[in-house]
């Protein structure tokens, strides 16, 4: 079994043991929606488990590392994080309200960013209605399918976002949900600085 395998199947287990715990411990359905499980969904994506290299390990050039394309075909790799100092991965569907709301803002905050070294990748993996939104919305900002590799990012909730650093180390914890302007600039101020 390959390390991103064994990887993918703790993330999995801590996942169901955290949201079955809080079910449990908060008596039912309105105990797990309240809860923040942010933080043990990250440190599991984050730690190997025991025994484990990490899946750093398995590339020399980047911490993650992944190979997908672009909503007009090109290859993308993890070469795109080359010269840049932070990298916000958006996880979105184009079925996703919120998802959508969001991206005027996120594509306002990469434009002001991008030469400060801010780059901001949109993740899909729903086809139908993506290349309509993006050309609607008029996004600059790289727009690319979801593979493999963005797995280890996964939630259980669109939008997800994660923040790397420019050797593609995770940076905090995932943060779930949608942000305003003024939202996801306090975030990318805190990491920039």
């Amino acid at each position: 079994m390959n390390n991103f395998l064994r990887i993918m199947i703790v993330v999995l287990v801590a996942v169901l043991a955290v949201g079955g715990g809080l079910f449990i411990a908060g008596g039912g359905a309105d105990g797990l929606a309240a809860a923040d499980d942010t933080a043990v969904v990250s440190a599991a994506v984050e730690a190997p488990a025991a025994g484990e290299e990490s899946a750093a390990a398995d590339h020399s050039s980047a911490a993650f590392a992944f190979s997908t394309t672009a909503l007009d075909g090109s290859v993308v790799d993890e070469s795109i994080f080359e010269g840049k100092s932070l990298i916000m991965v958006n996880l979105w569907e184009p079925w996703c309200g919120p998802c959508v709301g969001e991206m005027g803002d996120l594509d306002r905050l990469y434009e002001e960013y991008a030469d400060k070294g801010f780059l901001l990748l949109g993740v899909f993996s729903t086809e139908s209605g993506t290349a309509n939104i993006v050309d609607k919305l008029g996004i600059s900002y790289p727009i690319i399918r979801s593979c493999p590799e963005f797995n280890a990012f996964q939630t259980g909730y669109v939008p997800t976002s994660v923040f790397l650093d420019g050797e593609g180390n995770i940076l905090g914890e995932a943060v779930i949900g949608s942000k305003s302007y003024e939202g996801w600039k306090a975030i990318i101020d805190s990491y920039m600085a």
